[in-house]
């Protein structure tokens, strides 16, 4: 503790002058509680005259200086009649020239030192309350460092406090930004020069952690770390698919690995600081899934599938996972490509008519994430062409196809209506789906038939259009008059058509109408033509008839 103090008397222009420059006047230092006196002295006194007086204060606590200032010379110079110390500034002092003379100043120095206490400290605020008091000043300081500046209990003359608060002339203080760990704090009176210290006095601040965050490195494995000024265990703990926070460790690092339950996707974690017996603020971290979500189907496209997800913010990368049939773990899908980080895939050069099944996982440097829900799309099967029927045989039709997809699987059916499509008959179911074409024989002379093909996959099946053809229709040959009466001809032919019936017609020769005589039965082949005219050369004919179709033999 400093129980001497030297302040200096000194006499000096308030502006340049010269050494010819003289004041005259009278000082006095005395013991402000009981008047005696310390020190005293008189001019004249030459330019820029100093002298140090020595004050013992623990004896003399409060001291009060009186200056004198009777003339100067040259009188229109400015003087400094003053008391001064180099770490407390000036108690006493005139400035003036020889017209404004004689003056005298009279100043007090109240070396006694504040009290200091330390009311409430906060750690989870971050703050200190502190309060002093003084016997007789009104103006302090308020000093701190986060280091004690006081040796054996008595101040460093050497200190290096921070003043944290300037001139107030209130007795209480907040500090609201203390220093993690020990924070030490002073007070000082600043009237008329500085007291002596206060005691010193030392909070303990355990602060909240700053920037804790996480960094999932693998489905089973989270890095926590957090920032801290100053020493301090750490209670680390994590909310689990957003439920109560459970212990994870105490530590005096300032991160951790945590060991993740692959199952479990959300973590938060928070971290709060213990230093001698109390306790910080929680500081917290976002929360973060391991595994991406919401995997679903965008577009199905011809021999392509659009996928899209929620994805998660540590992932390297993700996975598609493809099979032909639903899943439950990852081992039963194959592999298919990755998206660079996106949370979009379009799988193409699929097989039309197939139904496939996905999963997603995200990519880690450790292990990767658990696979997202399953889905399933169905790629668009294309419409066979049907492209000709080929009637040129009696009796049969050829159905020239064309299938336009990619597909190993499944069968062809091809369907024939004879009703102009009300009902269909299965015609063949084709297998080889190499072929393009199918001859359907034994069929009706005459007949128009309809021909529509059914594509079908394990997982899909789309049906042509309908395309109408009609059997060739044999005419009647052979026809022959085998006998002629007054009035009528018997005739006689082959019949060659396999279904319908046939028609007998007849005309005067060089007449331009068919007259019809009848319309027998298919297998009938005579006919006798009766009620024509005496005399009269005919042309006959008989014609094979269908519903749809009609041949002529002449």
């Amino acid at each position: 503790m400093v129980s001497e103090y030297t302040v200096t008397f000194y006499i000096q222009p308030a502006s340049i002058g010269d050494d010819k420059d003289t004041a005259d006047g009278e000082f006095w230092v005395r013991d402000a509680n009981d008047g005696e006196l310390l020190a005293n002295n008189s001019g004249p006194w030459s330019l820029n005259h100093s002298e140090d007086i020595t004050i013992d204060i623990d004896s003399h606590p409060v001291i009060e200086f009186e200056i004198e200032a009777q003339s100067s010379s040259p009188g229109s110079v400015d003087f400094d009649w003053a008391f001064f110390a180099d770490d407390t500034g000036s108690f006493a002092q005139i400035t003036a020239d020889d017209s404004e003379l004689p003056i005298t100043e009279v100043g007090v120095w109240d070396t006694r030192p504040p009290i200091l206490n330390i009311d409430s400290v906060s750690s989870t605020a971050g703050e200190v309350d502190l309060s002093w008091s003084h016997p007789a000043a009104e103006t302090f300081d308020v000093l701190w460092n986060p280091e004690s500046q006081y040796v054996d209990g008595s101040p460093d003359e050497s200190n290096s406090y921070t003043t944290i608060i300037s001139s107030t002339s209130s007795t209480t203080a907040v500090h609201d930004s203390p220093e993690n760990g020990n924070n030490y704090y002073a007070v000082q009176a600043v009237e008329n020069g500085r007291s002596l210290l206060s005691n010193e006095e030392v909070a303990q601040i355990t602060g909240t952690p700053s920037g804790v965050s996480q960094t999932v490195t693998g489905d089973d494995q989270i890095d926590v770390s957090w920032n801290y000024d100053g020493d301090a265990n750490f209670v680390v703990e994590v909310s689990e698919q957003g439920g109560a926070y459970e212990a994870v460790t105490t530590t005096a690092s300032t991160s951790i690995t945590y060991s993740a339950t692959p199952s479990t996707n959300s973590h938060r974690f928070r971290v709060r600081a213990e230093s001698a017996g109390d306790e910080g603020g929680w500081a917290y971290t976002e929360t973060v899934d391991t595994d991406p979500s919401n995997l679903s189907v965008t577009t199905v496209a011809s021999r392509e599938i659009g996928l899209v997800w929620d994805g998660i913010r540590d992932a390297n990368d993700y996975e598609i996972l493809r099979a032909e049939s639903t899943g439950s773990n990852p081992l039963d899908y194959s592999p298919v490509g990755t998206t660079g980080g996106l949370t979009t895939f379009t799988d193409t050069s699929l097989e039309d008519g197939e139904r496939y099944y996905y999963r997603v996982r995200a990519v880690y440097p450790g292990t990767d994430s658990q696979p997202t829900n399953e889905v399933d799309a169905t790629t668009p099967l294309p419409t066979p062409a049907l492209d000709a029927l080929d009637t040129a045989t009696a009796r049969e039709i050829v159905v020239e196809y064309t299938l336009t997809d990619n597909s190993s699987d499944g069968d062809l059916t091809i369907e024939r209506s004879d009703d102009g499509g009300s009902t269909w008959t299965t015609v063949t179911t084709v297998t080889n789906l190499s072929t393009t074409e199918y001859t359907d024989s034994g069929l009706l002379d005459g007949m128009e038939y309809a021909y529509r093909l059914t594509r079908e996959t394990d997982h899909a099946s789309v049906q042509s259009g309908t395309l109408p053809a009609t059997t060739i229709l044999p005419a009647p040959t052979g026809l022959e008059a085998l006998d002629t009466g007054d009035e009528s001809i018997d005739i006689v032919w082959d019949a060659t058509h396999n279904t319908g019936q046939t028609r007998v017609d007849y005309r005067e020769t060089g007449a331009n109408e068919w007259e019809t005589f009848g319309i027998v039965a298919r297998d009938t082949v005579t006919e006798t033509i009766t009620g024509l005219l005496n005399g009269e050369e005919y042309e006959l004919r008989v014609v094979a008839v269908t519903d749809d179709a009609e041949e002529v033999d002449t």
